[in-house]
């Protein structure tokens, strides 16, 4: 059975207090979000981005995920390739992490910029220290999620 994402932007957000826990499956190929206690994540995509520039405009996009093939043909995509924010399942390229979690954010459906719930994210077993703490600024920084 072949992959289909899950990108559906949720509408019930705010109906989560904010103690309940968001969990992110950070995955060397698929990204997974959705809240504690429910079986099945509410966001699967491939975590990859691309930059296609627009044949006419020459304007870059950034695409997240898995990209419709129909909208691909007004894009030139000879020089930008899928690009992951992971070498060797650690996250190294935090810009590309960024764009990642941005889409998965926006995708759960927040009202606000900022992430008012705990979050529990996956990592790589003996991920270094770098990363580790990198992962962590960019949530608490740039997301304001009270912990991680």
């Amino acid at each position: 059975m072949p992959f289909v994402s899950k990108i559906d932007r949720q509408f019930d957000y705010s109906s989560f207090s904010s103690d309940h826990p968001i969990v992110i499956d950070n995955g060397g190929s698929y990204f997974r979000m959705g809240w504690a206690g429910e079986s099945d994540p509410r966001v699967i995509f491939r975590n990859i981005i691309q930059r296609p520039r627009h044949k006419i405009t020459g304007e870059t996009v950034t695409v997240v995920g898995d990209h419709d093939p129909a909208l691909m043909k007004y894009f030139d995509c000879t020089r930008s390739g899928p690009r992951s924010a992971f070498d060797m399942n650690v996250v190294y390229q935090f810009e590309i992490m960024e764009y990642i979690l941005d889409f998965g954010f926006d995708r759960l459906g927040p009202d606000q910029s900022q992430i008012n719930h705990p979050v529990l994210i996956t990592e790589c077993p003996c991920n270094p220290v770098h990363s580790r703490s990198k992962m962590a600024e960019l949530l608490f920084e740039t997301y304001g999620a009270p912990s991680l």
